[in-house]
């Protein structure tokens, strides 16, 4: 008898608007939940400001100047936030940052929602394979210095 292949799913456009919420939507959505909560931690920001890289990346390829400038003012935030943390040891954002914050992911999540499935697929993916080569520099430059 033949030995059966393991099943290895490929990578698919969803056609005709659908899109893959769980991936695209709930990490900024579960991000904005969190906002102002006592469960906050770095983890829901640094969602926040992945779901802000695709909306950057998105924006430009659409040409959107004003998403644009959303995006990178939700990245702004984020990276104070970080900051914050790091001078703290405590996650959270101020009231001003929390109310622009939860305005801004309600309209560019909607936003996200309307573009192009081609779009986002293809900036996401290129964001992904930039990550990628980050990491292998960093594992090279790691494993040259000793580390």
């Amino acid at each position: 008898m033949r030995k059966r292949s393991t099943y290895r799913p490929k990578p698919v456009i969803k056609p005709l608007g659908i899109k893959n919420l769980v991936t695209l939507e709930m990490p900024g959505r579960i991000g904005q939940i969190a906002l102002g909560q006592e469960w906050l931690d770095m983890q829901h920001l640094r969602d926040i400001g992945s779901h802000s890289l695709l909306a950057e990346r998105v924006a430009k390829a659409v040409g959107d100047d004003e998403k644009l400038a959303q995006a990178r003012e939700i990245a702004a935030i984020c990276v104070r936030a970080e900051d914050r943390f790091d001078r703290t040891g405590r996650a959270g954002t101020t009231g001003p940052e929390m109310m622009r914050l939860r305005e801004l992911l309600d309209q560019t999540l909607a936003w996200m929602n309307k573009q192009p499935n081609i779009v986002i697929y293809r900036e996401s993916e290129a964001l992904v394979k930039k990550y990628d080569r980050l990491a292998a520099r960093h594992a090279q430059a790691e494993q040259a210095t000793g580390i």
